[in-house]
């Protein structure tokens, strides 16, 4: 060794290395022909399975036979584009409801989510029957809705659209599902949509696991009840409520999917 010069130990090391990658190779053909035939064919299901999935469509080899290659192909998700894409989503289910009292001036009451039959929006309050309401789309076009009875219990309002309008129902996603930290849209706004984003920073949940309510980490930039709380893949998965308690404060909530979907029961009932 003391005699060979760097040139050669190069050649060295280059064919020790060769003769050994050929004895592994070696090695481990035999140990896949001596395994069990469970563990052979598990391991061609796999390795079939993974060629199936990422390579389509045939090639020629000699004018007859067909032929697979493995393509890796890389996908970069930019998380402003799944914001803006969840945004436009909803946005289209987004409607702004408009309250009037006898006798009195028309005042904007909250937003409000598009569900089958009907709309849901946040307010925690009863309703005694006496007011009307509408509701204005984000065309610009409008309808008359009836509010449907609700208690003082009750999270949220739900409405009855009067005519045949149909525009697209929202997607609701899986409260229980969320992880701490995860990225969440809020939508709001009382002339104009505005955009808050931040992140779950608590789920609540009763004995049983089922989320109560959400904190969500958002600079509110509004109080607007209804405004629907929406995940990066489109689904909403809460709603932000407003409480008039007895001292006069408001108390906003963020409530979660699950409570939204019992209520639609009480427009199609």
């Amino acid at each position: 060794m003391e005699e060979l010069n760097q040139h050669q130990l190069i050649l060295l090391v280059l064919l020790v290395s060769f003769v050994t990658s050929i004895g592994t190779g070696i090695i481990t053909v035999s140990l896949l022909q001596e395994a069990p035939p469970v563990v052979t064919s598990t391991v061609n299901r796999v390795v079939e399975k993974t060629i199936e999935t990422v390579v389509q469509g045939p090639s020629e080899n000699n004018g007859n036979n067909n032929t697979e290659t493995v393509r890796e192909v890389t996908v970069v998700v930019n998380q402003e584009d799944l914001v803006t894409e969840s945004i436009a989503q909803n946005s289209k289910s987004l409607v702004r409801i408009y309250e009037t009292r006898p006798l009195g001036s028309e005042r904007f009451y909250g937003v409000g989510i598009m569900v089958p039959g009907g709309v849901i929006s946040g307010i925690s309050s009863p309703y005694d029957g006496s007011a009307n309401y509408r509701i204005e789309y984000p065309d610009g076009t409008e309808t008359l809705v009836t509010r449907v009875q609700n208690t003082a219990e009750e999270q949220l309002a739900a409405f009855k659209i009067t005519d045949d309008t149909t525009h697209a129902p929202v997607t609701f996603g899986n409260s229980a599902a969320l992880k701490l930290g995860q990225t969440l849209i809020t939508i709001g706004g009382e002339s104009q949509n505005v955009i808050s984003i931040g992140t779950l920073s608590s789920l609540v949940t009763d004995a049983s696991g089922v989320p109560t309510r959400l904190d969500l980490s958002i600079d509110e930039k509004d109080s607007i009840a209804g405004a629907p709380v929406i995940t990066l893949q489109g689904n909403i998965v809460g709603i932000r409520t407003r409480e008039t308690l007895a001292d006069g404060t408001v108390r906003v909530r963020y409530i979660p999917a699950h409570v939204i979907q019992s209520t639609i029961a009480k427009i199609s009932s």
